[in-house]
């Protein structure tokens, strides 16, 4: 009787992204991309496998993308993570068990009952990550800020910049220039944000004066975000739990649903200040929709007090005073740069004259050592001897440009 693991997974996925005998692509970099895109639909990854080059040792003549669990582990000889059918057919208990747990205890219990259930016991995959799981999942983890991001997405995000201007084909020169390309798009972007940020109003929905109040501080994308939490903590309600002279905690949980999560607030009286047992201001540095709950309902509060606003959301975030690594303020001094930019040009454009004969070089230090010598008796308050020195006056002389008639310009009329 054929085992589980021998059957044959056929990924089912649309047909227009399934590849076909002899279609072909201009550049290996579509062909990675479209077996990719293949591969997400089919739900699993893929890896580079061989590849052959020319006589010339340049041209790439063959070129192979496998699935990524093709052929045998090298550790210890066995299977690498999940077979195909074991991952289609549990995929949304994982997922479910990862993201929904709401402290590591929960998912502790429902890991191992999922373990179980899928009988995966024996998977050395499985175990090693699970012995890891206090660096990645989000229950364990979400007491550390990380705004919002998760133990890979920052490599992730870097990886995918990288891609869209760059490839493992291009010279150095082809490099440098592309990354740079890719770093004056990245700059138009986050002006092109702090644009919309100051200029466009953003919708409110419910004429609150909170919302109001938030649409002023966060930038746009925050305030969307801010905003529908707002809007969801309307539908909870709150129950006092215990209460002393220190702190008081909440019980808070949604209307008319009595099968969903309860979360619990607790208000330190000391510091002025409400948590929640979601963390999500701990781990994204935004107000959850509990803590507005409490907020609204039992302080009645008009604006989002300061000690919930993180800065770095706000529009005002890169409006502040840099400091040096000694605490000194610094100043964006533009006549300095320019100088700067002048003399390096001119050093540059000297140099490389100098450098086509050693007379010529040896010229060149011999003046910038008496340049030097002067330099220093004019730091140290001796200016007599530098400044009876005259330099010459440079005149720059500017002419017209050439007329040139603007394309698309009319005919010219005869007389």
């Amino acid at each position: 009787m054929e085992s589980e693991d021998d059957q044959l997974y056929i990924p089912q996925v649309k047909s227009k992204v399934v590849p076909k005998l002899k279609q072909e692509f201009e550049t290996l970099d579509e062909v990675a991309s479209f077996y990719n895109r293949y591969a997400k639909e089919g739900g699993f990854s893929t890896r580079s496998h061989t590849s052959k080059l020319g006589k010339d040792n340049t041209t790439v003549t063959r070129k192979e993308y496998v699935c990524s669990k093709q052929g045998d582990s090298k550790v210890e000889g066995e299977k690498q993570k999940l077979d195909v059918i074991k991952y289609r057919d549990h995929y949304q208990d994982f997922h479910s068990c990862i993201w929904n747990s709401s402290s590591g205890d929960e998912f502790d219990s429902r890991w191992n009952e999922l373990i179980e259930k899928s009988g995966l016991s024996d998977n050395k995959w499985l175990k090693s990550i699970y012995e890891i799981r206090s660096s990645w999942i989000p229950a364990h983890v979400n007491h550390c800020f990380s705004t919002g991001m998760s133990s890979s997405q920052r490599a992730e995000s870097q990886h995918s910049f990288y891609k869209d201007y760059v490839s493992q084909w291009n010279t150095l020169v082809e490099f440098m220039v592309q990354f740079r390309r890719g770093l004056l798009h990245q700059r138009n972007h986050e002006l092109r944000e702090d644009h919309i940020n100051i200029e466009e109003k953003v919708k409110t929905a419910m004429s609150l004066d909170i919302e109001d109040d938030m649409f002023k501080v966060y930038t746009q994308k925050c305030f969307y975000e801010v905003q529908e939490q707002l809007k969801e903590s309307f539908k909870y309600k709150l129950e006092l739990l215990r209460e002393n002279e220190t702190e008081s905690m909440f019980k808070v949980i949604r209307k008319n649903i009595d099968t969903s999560k309860s979360r619990e607030v607790i208000y330190k009286k000391g510091s002025d200040f409400a948590s929640c047992s979601c963390r999500k201001w701990e781990s994204e540095g935004l107000p959850c929709r509990h803590i507005l709950c409490y907020l609204i309902k039992i302080q009645n509060v008009d604006k989002l007090p300061v000690q919930y606003i993180l800065k770095r959301w706000t529009k005002v975030a890169r409006q502040s005073v840099v400091l040096d690594s000694n605490g000194v303020e610094i100043k964006d001094n533009k006549a300095l740069f320019v100088r700067r930019t002048k003399l390096l040009q001119h050093a540059t454009y000297v140099i490389d004259k100098a450098i086509v004969s050693d007379e010529a070089s040896q010229l060149l230090m011999e003046s910038l050592d008496a340049f030097l010598e002067k330099f220093n008796r004019l730091s140290n308050g001796n200016l007599a001897p530098v400044l009876e020195t005259e330099t010459p006056t440079i005149q720059h002389v500017f002419n017209e440009p050439d007329e040139v008639r603007a394309k698309g310009c009319g005919k010219r009329l005869r007389n």
